[in-house]
């Protein structure tokens, strides 16, 4: 399996099928930042799968989506209703 060598399991392959159908395979390939839609794949674990699998620099803008999307997530899970954009690129480190 594709993502064997990154240490996910059979039933972390079945919650992407489940997510994804018949497209499964071809997201994870593409466009691997849509595995944290997908629940139990944080971003620092997917980014690592990434950027290992499809060498994505720090500045491609799918990886930058997929950070700002993290922070607000953490964010909100803070009780914010929103973060100014200074503080989400303050939090953001790559």
């Amino acid at each position: 399996m594709y993502l064997s060598p990154f240490g996910v399991t059979p039933a972390k392959v079945s919650k992407i099928q489940e997510k994804f159908g018949p497209a499964a395979f071809m997201i994870v390939k593409e466009e691997p930042f849509r595995l944290c839609e997908v629940h139990g794949f944080g971003f620092l674990t997917v980014d690592q799968i990434a950027v290992k699998a499809k060498h994505f620099r720090a500045d491609d803008p799918l990886r930058i989506k997929a950070a700002i999307l993290h922070i607000m997530s953490e964010a909100e899970g803070e009780g914010h209703l929103y973060l100014k954009r200074e503080d989400i690129i303050e939090r953001v480190e790559f």
